[in-house]
Parts: structure tokens; C-alpha cells; sequence
């Protein structure tokens, strides 16, 4: 703590973190850097708590910032000060949402209570997180089709012919490309040829958050009936 000593002869006892105040008309006494004493400046009000013993889970992407926090919270204190903490706490919130490494994690310390005799000298808690979100697994699967010898079928870009498995928060994919392996021109055999989509695309789906996965579909020729 530092000691200030005003022209009044009042004396006051201000914690050295906080917000910079400048004050000026003041003596000071006490242990304090030459360079703030000749600026006149000090580090006042009350100090942050920061709470330690905390971890954030990795997770694999869901399109939201939930994030889950584990761990028993202890405290960051001055050497020989009567502070405690109380609570629990299992929620915070990813800075975003994609996927990435060494997101920063805020956690939700609401739960939390703090006591002692000199927690009136203490505001808040703060805690420094960080976690992954990894990539989502998503399975897109060509839909099936048929035609019957002598008929012509066309295939590529902007195809909605598919199905997916593993879209996550309502996400939608807007199109795929699919490409056969024959049975296309009228004059392929009857027989079956595959369907093989990729380069999914569109909607409000992002390809970087998952890990994608194409599934073959069949197209089924046909013998024309006698």
C-alpha cells in the first residue's frame, strides 16, 4: 500500500493497481518509484482479482461460443491478505466461433462469491483462458438415380441432389458438384455407374468449420421394356 499526506495532514491508504489518478497538492511517504512520485501519478483504487486453477475444454465446432470451464477457482492474492472464494462455475464464452487454436475463453464467474476480511479491498475477477475448436465431421452422400437405356442424363456444378449428415446450428449447404462415372449418353450400357459429389458450396454453412466427407450415389441404367 502506499501512504499519501496531504496539506490537511489527512492521511489515506490506496491499493497500487487499478486506473491512473493524478493527484497533485500531495506529499507522499512510503516506498514508491522516484519517476511516479515526480509525475505526481499512482496505480489507485481497488485490485482485480484473478482467478486461477481454471480450464477451458477444447471442443469440436458447433457454431456457437458456449464453451465449458472446469476446474476448483483459487485466487491470485497479496501475500498474508484473509480473501476467499466461493461457488461454481461451468460456463464461458469463446471469442468466436470458428475453428481455430488458442481462442481467447472468458469464463462466467457469476457463480462465484468472494469473502474475507479483505475482500473489501478487491473488485472484481478475472480469469485468462484459452482452447480449440475443431472441425466438425460432416458426411455428404449423393442421392441415387436411374434412367432407362437410350436416355441422356447430365451431371455437374449446382447440383441439390444430395443429402448431409452433421450440419450443426441450423447451418444449410446450398449445392454440390456431382460427376458420373458413365451411364450418362444413350448409348452407355445398362448397368450402374457412380455418382460422386463434391466442392459442396453455398448456403450458410462455412467449409473451413467441418471435416468433410463425400459419399458415392449410384445411377442405375436401365433395359428399355419390350
Amino acid at each position: 500500500a502506499l501512504t499519501l499526506l496531504a496539506k490537511s495532514q489527512a492521511t489515506w491508504t490506496w491499493r497500487t493497481s487499478g486506473a491512473a489518478v493524478t493527484l497533485h497538492g500531495v506529499a507522499f511517504t512510503g516506498a514508491f518509484s522516484a519517476q511516479t512520485l515526480a509525475a505526481e501519478t499512482f496505480f489507485g483504487g481497488l485490485r482485480k482479482l484473478t482467478v486461477k486453477g481454471l480450464t477451458a475444454a477444447n471442443k469440436t465446432y458447433t457454431g456457437t461460443t458456449a464453451a465449458v470451464i472446469s476446474g476448483t477457482p483459487t485466487l491470485d492474492l497479496t501475500a498474508g491478505e484473509d480473501v476467499s472464494i466461493g461457488g461454481t462455475l461451468s460456463a464461458g464464452t469463446f471469442a468466436s466461433a470458428g475453428v481455430a487454436n488458442g481462442i481467447v475463453v472468458t469464463a462466467d464467474l457469476s457463480g462465484l462469491t468472494v469473502g474475507g476480511i479483505d475482500a473489501e479491498n478487491y473488485t472484481g475477477v478475472a480469469s485468462a483462458l484459452a482452447a480449440n475448436i475443431t472441425a466438425a465431421p460432416l458426411t455428404i452422400t449423393a442421392d441415387n438415380d436411374t434412367k432407362v437405356y437410350g436416355g441422356v442424363k447430365s451431371y455437374g456444378a449446382a447440383a441439390t441432389t444430395f443429402t448431409s449428415t452433421g450440419l450443426v446450428n441450423s447451418e444449410t449447404i446450398g449445392s454440390v458438384t456431382l460427376s458420373a462415372s458413365g451411364g450418362t449418353a444413350a448409348t452407355d450400357k445398362v448397368g450402374t455407374y457412380d455418382l460422386t459429389p463434391s466442392a459442396a458450396t453455398g448456403g450458410t454453412f462455412n467449409a473451413a468449420n467441418y471435416a468433410l466427407s463425400y459419399v458415392k450415389g449410384t445411377l442405375t441404367v436401365t433395359p428399355v421394356a419390350l
